[in-house]
């Protein structure tokens, strides 16, 4: 009974191709990608909202690299969330 079993456990079927397993170098990369932009994201937030208040006082000033700092950051973010969306629905 013990050999069945044993046999059984190496005879999985393996996944289809195309399939979005876990050890799929193009999912990996992409994961990888997402997870460094979010990291990039937030930092580049904090030091352009940091780098902002501190610098001019909280008032706007649009030619500031802290402002380009905090837009880049924003945009980071909205690339991070919809490359997750886009990886979530690759099905």
């Amino acid at each position: 009974m013990l050999r069945a079993c044993s046999s059984a456990r190496r005879t999985r079927a393996l996944p289809a191709a195309g399939s979005t397993a876990r050890g799929d170098p193009v999912t990996g990369r992409a994961r990888a990608v997402v997870s460094t932009l979010r990291l990039a994201a937030l930092a580049l937030v904090i030091v352009g909202f940091t780098g902002w208040v501190v610098d001019h006082g909280g008032e706007p000033v649009l030619e500031s690299p802290y402002t380009l700092a905090f837009g880049l950051g924003v945009a980071c973010a909205l690339a991070s969330i919809y490359l997750g969306i886009f990886l979530a629905n690759r099905d």
